[in-house]
């Protein structure tokens, strides 16, 4: 069975557009996500790392305090005494 020139365009419209829906569709992560991954990270010794997933779940969620926490224990670890108090206070606001 032979298809048309027109019909394997179309096909090939759609497989391309049904592909890019799932590429975006998989490429949102929540900031609960961020801060599970940074947590591991933490756990791992990766610190930079982790620093980088709190702030990533910050940027998502601003009022996410659990972020916060996390990202200011991470600073409390790293003897960043400043950094530390600005974002466990925002947790506690928050939580």
């Amino acid at each position: 069975m032979t298809r048309s020139f027109g019909s394997k365009i179309r096909i090939s419209a759609l497989c391309s557009a049904g592909s890019t829906l799932l590429l975006l569709s998989g490429c949102s992560v929540s900031p609960a996500q961020y801060v599970e991954k940074g947590t591991i990270a933490v756990n791992a010794g990766s610190y930079a790392e982790a620093q980088i997933d709190f702030e990533k779940a910050i940027q998502k969620d601003s009022n996410f305090g659990e972020a916060y926490f996390r990202l200011g224990r991470l600073q409390l670890r790293q003897a960043d005494a400043g950094e530390a108090f600005r974002n466990l206070s925002a947790a506690v606001q928050l939580l």
